[in-house]
């Protein structure tokens, strides 16, 4: 196969490979055979070979043209180009440097997977809309992976480029709706027509409607209109665009998408100015077009006078239970979750993300695993489609999170966050202080303004939801108020759905909608949910509006929502329980083993350093010593003291020393702690439990209840103690 060829098999199907990023002599860019994240397919620009570096496909041309269309449209695609490009027919080229000729074409009767195909042509028949009208809209008839289709061109505001959208098919397959492709790694979707906005300002309202058909229909006809990219697709941040319009129609279809399109619009922020259009027989404005076209201005002027004012109609909100359930479902289709637990707090935080203003404290969701791979991105993709006002970053300057946070109240998504608590990270020492503080209502950062003579004192509020991960495990100041989502690498066994960024938004726009009219209907300022007793008080803050949803969902959420509390905040406490409280639970262990009241420090390290599951034998490199215990428990108020045991007397410790460390740091031990005599013992009756008192200032001694200062005094003048 001649280069030129090659390289037009590339150009048609690898749109814009040429302008890709060069590494290493290889123009890199996403994969078309997996979900790639990150650019990964290098393609070589003198040879014309290609390998993915993930999924270690790799070839020539004619590799790529097989693998993406199938032998049978491959042939066809080479037989054009080859027309177009002067080069040789199937049979007489090769594999990348021409090294191997191409197998002969079998002929099948099959029919390309993805569809016949759409021509320019048969579109504007379709819709009954010149082709040169199209034409000047920027549609053109492009090849996507074979067959004919059509690029629609999107642009923002400024008409500037944006996403790009193909149909493929003119009509719905048998197998769902076929007919959209995005183009990969393009600009997140956009409404369609917001480079015509300013000419339709002078109009006074505008019309929403489902697709880029029902726009360029309207376009037609003069009316001004913007084309939601699917019915599902609305997100309330678009509202903006829409804030020069004093009246804003919606023409509903008369279908179930339709349904979803009237309630995403009459939860948003456009309610109070929307008005709801029905072209009843008729579906759509394309279809009231195509059936007739002289008279469409008249029927859709009476539509427009017959719309019924969004908020006139009553919003019956979806029962809470099964929209959990539904949430649920998502997460486990897409995400392997170790514990099912998981899912369960995931769906109640996702659901608190619509509500969370009505609460006191927001509970942080840490996503956290050992390495990399083990689907910390994926959740927060899933999540980013399906929470309210999600806004994802990596790395966002502080300046940038006060501003965002204050103004938008979004859901806040910060991946690789571990970067942000590294030990070269003092640049993000802001940032910390507004994670450590953002989970409480009313919390605000103060930061001067402006510039120079300028300068003003302003407080940023930083209470919103936020979703943190990150590999290895976060701080206990951030980790105290979250609940732990500890994920890890599935194994081979463990089999989900790939998920792609926009099919999954589409799939998760209908229980977005749900939960948003939900979110519309309840009231949460008075509730009171009743909080497990095996959660502390940081804890129960965080789980308690959780619970609230929980119980308002009922069915078996309530009961399904503490048991999950009960168990992640057990693991969560018992894995993030700092060294000093670890080491209390070990001495605490110590002492219940050897039944005594009273143990040398050389006998307590030896047990210590002995312990199987714990880590004082290698302690930051070497075993724990007289000293290390010392500063440890030094923050408790326990010091070594001289102690006797029979006739030896070394310095230790006694389980006296101990206890009102355990009571308040380790209560499953204090609970099993001995009692303690409440009357004085001469020296005889207290041998196994001597102590040089001057270093057990604040101690409890064992002396009688309302023992004063000078009562001590004369018990040691006769050595009583």
């Amino acid at each position: 196969m001649n280069p030129e060829l090659a390289a037009a098999i590339y150009d048609e199907l690898l749109p814009g490979w040429r302008n890709a990023r060069l590494v290493s002599g290889n123009r890199r860019i996403r994969c078309p055979f997996h979900d790639d994240h990150k650019p990964s397919f290098d393609i070589h620009e003198e040879k014309l070979v290609w390998m993915c570096r993930v999924c270690g496909a790799g070839g020539g041309a004619w590799d790529l043209a097989v693998r993406t269309l199938g032998e049978d449209a491959a042939h066809e695609l080479v037989e054009r180009l080859s027309a177009e490009v002067g080069g040789e027919s199937t049979n007489s080229g090769g594999r990348g440097e021409g090294r191997v000729g191409l197998p002969p074409k079998q002929r099948s009767t099959r029919q390309h997977s993805r569809g016949s195909g759409v021509t320019l042509a048969q579109y504007a028949a379709a819709k009954r809309l010149p082709e040169e009208f199209l034409a000047e809209l920027g549609v053109r008839e492009v090849r996507y992976f074979g067959p004919p289709s059509l690029e629609i061109p999107y642009r923002d505001c400024e008409g500037q480029a944006g996403p790009v959208r193909y149909r493929i098919r003119l009509e719905k397959g048998p197998e769902g709706d076929e007919r959209f492709r995005w183009k990969k790694g393009g600009p997140k979707a956009l409404p369609y027509g917001l480079w015509r906005l300013d000419r339709f300002l002078p109009a006074g309202y505008l019309i929403l409607v489902e697709g880029e058909s029902d726009a360029q229909t309207l376009w037609r006809h003069r009316f001004p209109a913007l084309g939601i990219p699917g019915a599902a697709s609305w997100r309330d941040e678009w509202a903006a665009f829409l804030d020069g319009f004093p009246v804003v129609y919606a023409v509903v279809e008369p279908d179930k998408g339709g349904e979803t399109f009237r309630a995403k619009l009459a939860a948003s922020s456009l309610r109070d100015r929307l008005r709801l259009v029905s072209l009843a027989p008729h579906k759509d404005a394309s279809d009231l077009h195509v059936a007739s076209p002289e008279g469409f201005r008249k029927a859709f002027d009476a539509a427009l006078l017959s719309a019924v004012p969004a908020s006139a109609i009553a919003i019956v909100p979806p029962e809470l239970a099964p929209l959990l359930d539904r949430v649920v479902s998502v997460l486990r289709r897409y995400v392997v979750f170790q514990k099912a637990e998981h899912a369960v707090a995931i769906a109640l935080w996702v659901a608190h993300t619509f509500i969370f203003e009505q609460f006191d404290s927001t509970p942080y969701l840490a996503i956290t695993s050992a390495e990399k791979r083990s689907g910390k991105t994926r959740l927060l993709d899933v999540l980013e489609a399906i929470v309210a006002r999600a806004w994802r970053s990596v790395m966002p300057s502080e300046a940038v999170v006060y501003r965002k946070i204050s103004q938008d109240k979004p859901t806040l998504m910060l991946d690789e966050v571990d970067a942000i608590y590294g030990p070269k990270a003092r640049e993000h020492e802001g940032l910390r202080a507004l994670l450590n503080a953002g989970y409480r209502r009313g919390t605000t950062v103060p930061r001067c303004v402006g510039k120079s003579a300028d300068l003003e004192l302003r407080d940023f509020e930083v209470y919103c939801p936020k979703a943190l991960a990150g590999i290895g495990t976060l701080p206990d100041t951030i980790a105290d108020r979250a609940i732990p989502i500890r994920l890890e690498r599935r194994s081979r066994g463990e089999q989900v759905a790939r998920f792609r960024q926009r099919d999954g938004t589409e799939e998760c726009a209908p229980i977005m909608a749900d939960l948003a009219a939900w979110a519309g209907s309840v009231d949460f300022s008075l509730a009171h949910p009743e909080i497990p007793e095996e959660l502390g008080d940081r804890a129960a803050d965080f789980w308690e509006p959780l619970l609230a949803i929980a119980d308002a969902a009922g069915a078996a959420w309530p009961e399904q929502a503490r048991s999950a509390a009960r168990k992640l905040h057990a693991e969560q406490e018992e894995s993030e329980a700092s060294v000093g409280v670890r080491l209390l639970a070990d001495i605490w262990g110590v002492f219940n083993a050897q039944d005594e009241d009273t143990i040398f420090t050389e006998d307590l390290l030896e047990a210590l350093n002995g312990l199987e599951d714990a880590s004082w034998g290698d302690f930051r490199g070497r075993q724990l010593t007289a000293q290390g215990l010392s500063r440890l428990l030094k923050p408790y108020a326990i010091k070594p003291s001289t102690v006797r045991i029979g006739e030896e007397t070394k310095k230790g410790y006694t389980r006296a020393q101990f206890q009102l460390a355990w009571d308040r740091y380790a209560p499953s031990s204090s609970s099993q702690s001995c009692s303690y005599p409440s009357q004085r013992h001469s020296p005889e009756d207290s041998r196994g439990c001597d102590v040089d008192v001057a270093g057990c200032d604040g101690v409890t001694d064992g002396r009688p209840s309302g023992e004063d200062e000078e009562g001590q005094d004369s018990q040691l003048e006769r050595g009583e103690l």
